[in-house]
């Protein structure tokens, strides 16, 4: 807060990175540690949610670095591609052939987009794919105003 006071938003990033880095470190020393103040505060079964809190909090930062890292939310929207053409050269095409998989990569952001749908998808594989395209805009646009709203 002091450095978004005085308007350092480097600074700002900086320690919000810092503290992300503290959360990680704690999350997984609460779960898996054997340290004295770990072990009396989580016993036994307390470990249980403490380790699905650090599971939760390592898979948004995978995806998109828990609002903080736009490189990791591309790279993540770039693996849904690839999961798209995969899919798609899997269901319709020739997987032994690597041109397909080349020819699926190059119209998965169009079914991504939802501007095209080269082949009769099932329900279930659009739904995932609509899903997939609504929370990425949700997690770009929260980056953005993150970003911006320091400024």
């Amino acid at each position: 807060m002091n450095f978004q006071q005085i308007g350092d938003a480097k600074a700002v990033n900086r320690a919000i990175s810092q503290e992300l880095k503290a959360t990680l470190s704690y999350l997984k020393k609460s779960w898996s540690s054997s340290e004295t103040y770990y072990r009396d505060k989580y016993p036994g079964w307390k470990k249980v949610p403490q380790f699905i809190k650090w599971l939760e909090f390592r898979t948004l930062d995978v995806i998109w670095g828990n609002g903080e890292n736009t490189l990791k939310l591309l790279r993540a929207i770039l693996v849904v591609h690839l999961l798209i053409a995969v899919y798609d050269t899997s269901q319709f095409g020739n997987p032994w052939d690597l041109k397909a998989y080349l020819g699926s990569l190059a119209v998965s952001p169009g079914v991504f987009f939802g501007i095209s749908s080269p082949h009769p998808y099932p329900i279930w594989f659009s739904s995932i794919i609509a899903a997939t395209r609504l929370v990425g805009f949700a997690f770009l646009t929260a980056i953005l105003v993150k970003r911006f709203g320091r400024r």
